[in-house]
């Protein structure tokens, strides 16, 4: 029964890259990572909130990306986006990014047809 789940899943993924909502590939979140990267660097709170899912949105601070911009410059863009791993949560399609060191960056979940973190992966 996992094993038809995950092909389920992993179809339904596909076809939410093919319909052009959302493209589900890894280098459209290597892309997406870069961005936020590029957001702090900016300083740029505001923006890189949206980014988020609404419940992660309150807790981006200044103090935390000034922090996380030190931190994320140790990295490569394929150490921190190295696997993708398709799933659902509560009827949404998400995709758990994976490091190459096998941590857990962040979940994206697809809302309203665009990805967004679920986990704030640079505190």
């Amino acid at each position: 029964m996992k094993i038809a789940t995950t092909v389920l899943v992993s179809l339904a993924f596909a076809a939410t890259a093919l319909a052009g909502d959302a493209p589900a590939t890894k280098k459209t979140f290597q892309q997406e990572i870069k961005f936020q990267i590029e957001l702090m660097k900016k300083g740029d709170v505001e923006k890189l909130k949206v980014r988020f899912t609404e419940r992660q949105r309150n807790k981006i601070t200044k103090k935390m990306i000034e922090k996380a911009v030190k931190e994320v410059g140790n990295y490569s863009i394929d150490e921190l986006v190295h696997k993708v791993e398709p799933g659902k949560y509560k009827g949404q399609l998400t995709a758990k990014i994976k490091m190459k060191n096998g941590r857990t960056l962040t979940t994206f979940v697809l809302v309203d047809g665009e990805w967004q973190a679920d986990t704030l992966w640079f505190k």
